[in-house]
């Protein structure tokens, strides 16, 4: 588990480095009230429109990111990191990370930061 300091610290890293795009999404404290209400239906999340929603949100995310990184290698930069073309991640580790951020910071953090500070962490790019 990473501290609290050394997340915040990330998430200023990933924020920083990480290419805008249109709207940062929801914040942590809005994802993880969402994804909690989901989880108490039990079964019935399998069929839960919010469920579909939030795999929708992960998977913007995700096409964003990738986008990123392709942008930033046909353009000659370096990528913000390195992920293999099949990462192995699942949405227990994103979760996980969603719930290191800071109680005080979840409100004003997006999922999308934590998602690129996750990624950079596991997935740095070597040294050039």
């Amino acid at each position: 588990m990473i501290p609290g300091g050394v997340l915040a610290l990330l998430l200023v890293q990933a924020v920083s480095t990480a290419p805008a795009i249109s709207g940062q999404g929801a914040s942590v404290a809005d994802f993880l009230a969402r994804a909690q209400a989901v989880r108490k239906l039990g079964d019935a999340a399998a069929t839960s429109s919010e469920l579909a929603s939030i795999k929708a949100e992960v998977a913007a995310i995700t096409r964003a990111y990738r986008a990123d990184l392709a942008k930033q290698k046909a353009a000659g930069q370096p990528t913000h990191s390195c992920p293999p073309d099949r990462s192995g991640l699942t949405s227990a580790n994103l979760m996980a990370d969603l719930n290191q951020v800071p109680v005080e910071l979840r409100a004003t953090t997006s999922v999308r930061s934590v998602y690129y500070a996750m990624m950079k962490k596991r997935y740095p790019c070597p040294f050039p």
